[in-house]
């Protein structure tokens, strides 16, 4: 991409007037983002309880439960199995995947 083609060449002020000189565009800019990180925030009422009119999904005891419940062997042996490689087989996502699927076969052969 061009630097040209990143660069604003109009913008309009607060007075709906047309600028296409980029110093004055610069100022512009400067003044709008000055203004708006020196201007205050006015809290409402209102806002401070925005959250206690919105239905926020919760989960089942018996989600819940499953959720909290120890992982499996199981589990992690159907995601190690699930994992891909790579299809170029090399890099480092795949010797990662590779490593983690040798190690877990040794481990469950000494373990299990």
């Amino acid at each position: 991409m061009l630097q040209n083609e990143k660069t604003i060449s109009e913008s309009t002020t607060t007075n709906r007037d047309n600028i296409s000189n980029s110093p004055k565009i610069n100022e512009l800019f400067e003044s709008y983002y000055s203004q708006l990180y020196l201007s205050e925030c006015h809290v409402t009422i209102d806002s401070l309880n925005f959250f206690d009119y919105i239905k926020i999904p919760s989960f089942s005891v018996e989600i819940k439960a499953e959720l909290d419940s120890p992982t499996t062997i199981n589990e992690v042996s159907d995601t190690i199995d699930k994992m891909k490689g790579g299809k170029a087989r090399m890099g480092l996502q795949w010797i990662v995947v590779k490593h983690l699927k040798i190690s877990y076969y040794l481990l469950y052969l000494i373990c299990w």
